[in-house]
């Protein structure tokens, strides 16, 4: 039930040259992922020039949220009981030459389209318009550690607010765990 509320701020932020920042703070199993991979899926099929960077507290789980994402896009039209991507965006597709889970482009794209990441990993020669922070606190000692927010502060505003292009926006998606957290 909050996905179509959560997906309609996320368009209205996209289409407001005005306002660069997101940050929704639900609990655990909101869908609040899901709700941005597909909400991913809809800007590239809106603009395929789109480029998205995820990060995520690590590689594994940022690769999830660019997989998902990856996977939807490839699914041929009419497949499954449900409309797919294809049904609605034909004409957008990912690269069979540059189709790796955590880093791969749409179809005709020069640079890559997509990015997923972490503060352990890499984002160099990478920018993006959009940017997904999801669930960048893994746990509660994460969330109780002064070091570890101050060392993912750290890393999104001196590296990967770099990597910000054109008219940027950037989500923040997590759970509140702590009153200085990140959000």
């Amino acid at each position: 039930e909050f996905m179509p509320v959560l997906s309609t701020r996320m368009q209205r932020l996209v289409e407001n040259s005005a306002t660069k920042f997101m940050v929704v703070n639900m609990p655990p199993r909101f869908c609040k992922s899901l709700t941005g991979q597909i909400f991913t899926e809809w800007q590239f099929g809106k603009n395929p020039s789109n480029r998205v960077i995820t990060a995520s507290y690590n590689e594994r789980l940022a690769g999830q949220f660019a997989k998902h994402v990856r996977n939807s896009i490839q699914t041929p039209a009419g497949q499954g009981k449900s409309m797919q991507f294809a049904d609605v965006f034909p004409g957008t597709k990912v690269s069979k030459k540059d189709a790796a889970a955590d880093m791969w482009s749409i179809e005709g794209s020069p640079v890559p389209s997509y990015l997923a990441t972490s503060p352990g990993g890499t984002a160099t020669g990478m920018g993006c318009n959009i940017m997904f922070v999801d669930d960048l606190i893994k746990n509660s000692m994460e969330a109780y550690s002064d070091l570890a927010k101050y060392s993912q502060a750290e890393w999104l505003l001196n590296t990967m607010m770099s990597r910000l292009e054109d008219d940027w926006k950037v989500i923040v998606i997590m759970t509140r765990w702590a009153t200085d957290d990140l959000a």
